[in-house]
């Protein structure tokens, strides 16, 4: 309700997410990405959680703000004038609904195409960069939009469709 732009990251697979709100876009880019490297307090810091190229951290970006709405559904919102979460968190001990709601949403997150432009080759860094932070499904997309508009037969096209066969 406050922010008109939203970006959403996994930062610790299977752990926690960055919920970043602004009053300007936040749009995940490969450009954007190559600017915090370029800082290097920035780059050390990312370097830290084991992203080393720009393409990791797009590779991160799960939803913008419409896409987090829409995931939400009508779930009640989380404000610090309740203890709703805090009353219910012990019901959930020992329970693998941390899995199951992290699963949800890696199966939800949506690839950014406009992260890296219409060029099919970075979109075989962007798929890579989606398996090195674990996110089979979205690289697996991510190849078969590039073998697409690979030229047909071609010697790439036939080492994407390898690796589509394979899952890598």
């Amino acid at each position: 309700e406050v922010y008109p732009h939203v970006a959403v990251y996994e930062v610790l697979r299977g752990a926690d997410l960055v919920l970043l709100g602004s009053d300007h876009p936040l749009v995940p880019t490969e450009e954007a990405a190559a600017r915090l490297f370029a800082a290097p307090r920035a780059a050390e810091a990312l370097r830290k959680i084991e992203l080393t190229r720009p393409l990791d951290v797009v590779a991160l970006h799960a939803f913008d703000r419409d896409q987090a709405l829409a995931f939400a559904g009508d779930a009640e919102p989380v404000t610090d004038d309740n203890l709703r979460v805090e009353y219910a968190a012990p019901l959930w001990l020992h329970t693998d609904i941390a899995v199951e709601n992290w699963n949800r949403l890696r199966d939800a997150a949506h690839v950014r195409w406009s992260a890296v432009g219409d060029d099919p080759l970075r979109w075989l860094d962007l798929a890579h960069a989606y398996g090195s932070v674990g996110d089979g499904r979205r690289a697996k997309l991510v190849r078969a939009r590039a073998f697409a508009w690979l030229p047909p037969g071609s010697p790439l096209q036939q080492e994407v469709l390898e690796q589509l066969r394979g899952g890598e």
